[in-house]
C-alpha cells in the first residue's frame, strides 16, 4: 500500500514537532536568510518585502501528524483491496496567507507576489534557491482523493484543515 501525506506539521493538540523538515524547514530557510542578511545589511530586510513567485489562491493542506498515524495505522489494519491511500486534511488555508503569516513570524515584510523570476533582486534568488524544495507545493495545486482513506476511517474523521490563527501556534 502507498500511504501519501500531504504536509504533516506538529500534533493537533501539543503542536509538538520532533524534526524541522516541511512547514518548518521552510521557515527556518527564511529565518536563516533574514539573519545572514542582517551581517551584511543591518535591518534591510525587515523593512523591504521579497518578491516570490507563488499561487497564492491555491490551498496548503497541513495535516498534524497524529492523524496520519491514526488513519495510517486504520488503513494498516483494514482488509481494502486499495493500493493508493491520501492522509490528508479535508482542506486548508491560501497558499498566500500561510506564506505571509510564516514571514511575519520570521520578522519579514509580507512577500510580494511576481510571475516572472526576472523581477527578482539577488536577495529575491537567494530566497528563490533556497525553497527550492518547497516550490512545487507553493507554485501549484494540490487536489488529494480520501475517498480510499475515507472508505476505512470515516469522512468524518478527516481532520479540518488548520486555520490561520492555528498555523501561528504550529509555528
Amino acid at each position: 500500500r502507498i500511504l501519501r501525506p500531504s504536509i504533516v506539521v506538529g500534533h493537533s493538540e501539543t503542536r509538538y514537532a520532533a524534526t524541522w523538515s516541511g512547514m518548518y524547514s521552510f521557515a527556518r530557510q527564511l529565518l536563516v536568510l533574514r539573519r545572514r542578511s542582517e551581517g551584511q545589511l543591518g535591518t534591510f530586510l525587515r523593512h523591504t518585502r521579497l518578491r516570490l513567485i507563488a499561487k497564492t489562491s491555491a490551498r496548503a493542506n497541513l495535516v498534524p501528524i497524529d492523524h496520519v498515524a491514526r488513519d495510517a495505522v486504520s488503513i494498516s489494519l483494514s482488509d481494502s483491496a486499495e493500493r493508493y491511500f491520501h492522509l490528508t486534511a479535508a482542506s486548508g488555508p491560501l497558499i498566500g496567507d500561510v506564506l505571509c503569516t510564516i514571514f511575519d513570524l520570521v520578522g519579514l515584510r509580507p512577500p510580494m507576489w511576481t510571475r516572472d523570476p526576472d523581477d527578482f533582486t539577488a536577495l529575491d534568488q537567494a530566497l528563490d534557491r533556497a525553497i527550492e524544495f518547497y516550490t512545487s507545493y507553493i507554485r501549484t495545486d494540490k487536489d488529494f482523493d480520501r475517498s480510499h482513506t475515507d472508505a476505512i476511517v470515516g469522512a468524518d474523521r478527516a481532520p479540518g484543515g488548520l486555520t490561520i490563527p492555528e498555523l501561528r501556534e504550529h509555528l
